[in-house]
């Protein structure tokens, strides 16, 4: 049997346009008798009804809501803390210092453009 499969991978790999095109009618013809799109269909049904229903108990346990209770805490505590603040504020500071200086040079290294762009270019140098 697995000769008769690596004979049909080798006619495939190096004939493809000879034994491709049938070997994918022959697919085709198995998916349909076999209903395999039906079947995938009805799994995926099935799998999003068993999550759904998995989800729905575990959010009602006690666990989750002893979870959703200390992340909340965790939440305000870093939040409201003076170095996560400062942190914060000396974040904005730098990063605006840095725009700021971003848009300097850009700025310079506009008007040196639009400078040079008035004066001719040179002559090209040809060696005699």
């Amino acid at each position: 049997m697995m000769a008769v499969f690596c004979m049909a991978v080798f006619a495939v790999i190096y004939y493809p346009k000879l034994y491709g095109p049938k070997l994918y009618e022959l697919a085709k013809v198995k998916f349909v008798e076999y209903k395999i799109d039906q079947h995938a269909a009805r799994l995926t049904d099935k799998v999003k009804s068993k999550s759904f229903e998995a989800y729905e108990v575990a959010s009602k346990s006690e666990a989750a809501a002893k979870a959703l209770d200390a992340a909340s805490k965790a939440y305000v505590a870093t939040t409201t803390a003076p170095l996560a603040v400062a942190v914060a504020a000396k974040g904005g500071e730098l990063a605006a210092k840095g725009r700021a200086k971003l848009a300097e040079k850009l700025v310079a290294l506009r008007d040196g453009q639009s400078a040079g762009s008035s004066r001719d270019p040179p002559e090209p140098h040809t060696p005699v």
